[in-house]
């Protein structure tokens, strides 16, 4: 069975602990970035957070729909208080 995913993949979900992304992040080789928000919970409380998921998923949609090659990154990024 292959475990790697090669399709572009942006996974949204507060429904998880971040063991379980911590553990599902590395099967991913195309460009993917892993954020985590702290204080977050099942929701997008912090309006800071809203606005920087927002921007990322308009980011996601633009270079795999739109085509536009810089903007995407691999790599691990925390989202700042």
């Amino acid at each position: 069975m292959n475990r790697r995913t090669y399709t572009p993949e942006m996974a949204v979900d507060l429904r998880v602990p971040i063991t379980q992304s911590t553990e599902l992040f590395p099967a991913f080789v195309v460009d993917t970035e892993m954020v985590s928000y702290p204080r977050q919970g099942h929701g997008f409380h912090e309006r800071a957070f809203q606005l920087d998921l927002l921007q990322r998923l308009v980011g996601w949609f633009d270079r795999y729909l739109r085509g536009d090659a810089d903007s995407g990154t691999r790599g691990e990024a925390d989202a700042k208080d």
